[in-house]
């Protein structure tokens, strides 16, 4: 499926989760361009219970797009 994420959410916004058990989020400082962008890995039950969280309310509150 493909969704059109609300307009609220910033566009900088960018992990990904696998199984529910790990999780790798980017990040960089406002002044670093993308190419200077750095990753985070955990397999921290906390923290990927709280991004599949977020992820889940994000996904239910984005619009379908029919391709």
């Amino acid at each position: 499926k493909v969704k059109k994420m609300p307009d609220s959410i910033k566009e900088n916004l960018c992990f990904i989760t696998k199984d529910g058990q790990e999780i790798i989020f980017f990040i960089k400082n406002a002044n670093q361009n993308a190419q200077e962008m750095s990753a985070i890995w955990t397999d921290s039950e906390s923290m990927v219970y709280s991004m599949k969280t977020l992820f889940d309310s994000i996904w239910a509150k984005s619009k379908n797009i029919h391709l």
